[in-house]
């Protein structure tokens, strides 16, 4: 018997030979060319000019594809052109305008400041560029007067700055060191009066003496408790006539027996009222319900003492 191993019916797979082909460069060296791995160019249709594709083209749907997309760039390259020539006649124009010096400076809302009071230390230099102020930074440096409260300021081109300014209300007269100055209700020190020549608005404000503090200067902020014991008694006495507090003046010499003085027409000797420290809205209250009586008596008293709850103590 026959072994069927030793005869098998597998055949060998033939490939087919490829052909190489041997290349000699200029330099002398051989190079071997396996023709089986050529390179195959394809041809883009991208690659043909856009009016060849245009034109040439027999497919209508294509050529409608050109056509909008023609369109479409040179409509972006007009408003492209467009925008360009508003933004460069913009620029030429609006530099000379916000480039002006400014011209003018309006002022609102002065009372007991000038205009050569108000702008003497901002340092605004003359012929300066309205654009180059910066209203923030000069708005701080006008706060930093001592009267100026609030600053609204706003510019306004090409040459013009408005200024809106509100000043600190003063409430008393206060008397330090033979001097007298504005103060405020929050003990601020406002403005330094010459004596003699301080303004009707001013003479009618009530004075405050016997303070002992140091030497004050116009921006001070003061932080008294008798101060603000007196400026209590000033906000009670608002109620009274206005010719009735023009006499009147509040000592504070004595921190334990704060008084009020009256000037009283025709006497050398003024009214002295006794408030001590604490109270002072009942005690203001009944002084001016006793104010008229007392100066229609024929002896009129030197000293009112209020200090005590139940009784009023008079002194001829």
């Amino acid at each position: 018997m026959q072994d069927l191993k030793a005869f098998t019916n597998r055949r060998t797979p033939r490939y087919p030979k490829s052909r190489t082909r041997l290349l000699r460069k200029e330099g002398g060296s051989a190079v071997i060319a396996d023709p089986g791995k050529r390179r195959t160019h394809s041809v883009s249709p991208l690659s043909k000019p856009f009016w060849t594709r245009l034109f040439v083209t027999g497919d209508p749907v294509e050529s409608r594809h050109l056509i909008r997309g023609l369109m479409l760039t040179l409509s972006s390259t007009l408003l492209m052109a467009a925008v360009g020539w508003m933004v460069w006649g913009t620029a030429l124009v609006a530099i000379p305008y916000f480039q002006q010096p400014l011209k003018n400076i309006r002022i609102h809302g002065l009372n007991r400041l000038t205009e050569q009071e108000l702008l003497g230390g901002v340092g605004l230099k003359p012929g300066e560029a309205l654009l180059s102020i910066d209203p923030y930074e000069l708005a701080t440096r006008l706060r930093a007067h001592p009267l100026v409260r609030e600053v609204d300021l706003r510019r306004q081109f090409p040459h013009r700055l408005h200024l809106n300014i509100q000043e600190h209300q003063p409430v008393a007269r206060l008397q330090a060191a033979n001097e007298v100055f504005l103060i405020d209700a929050e003990q601020r020190v406002l403005q330094r009066i010459v004596s003699g020549r301080f303004s009707a608005e001013d003479a009618h404000l009530i004075l405050v003496t016997g303070l002992r503090t140091q030497a004050l200067q116009p921006g001070m902020q003061l932080q008294s408790s008798v101060l603000a014991q007196g400026l209590e008694i000033l906000q009670e006495l608002a109620e009274m006539p206005q010719a009735t507090r023009t006499a009147l003046r509040v000592d504070l010499s004595e921190p334990q027996n704060l008084k009020l003085v009256v000037s009283v027409d025709g006497r050398r000797k003024p009214l002295e009222v006794q408030l001590g420290r604490v109270r002072f809205a009942n005690r203001v209250e009944q002084f001016r319900k006793l104010y008229p009586s007392l100066l229609g008596t024929l002896k009129k008293p030197q000293m009112v003492d209020l200090r005590h709850p139940d009784r009023v103590s008079l002194l001829q």
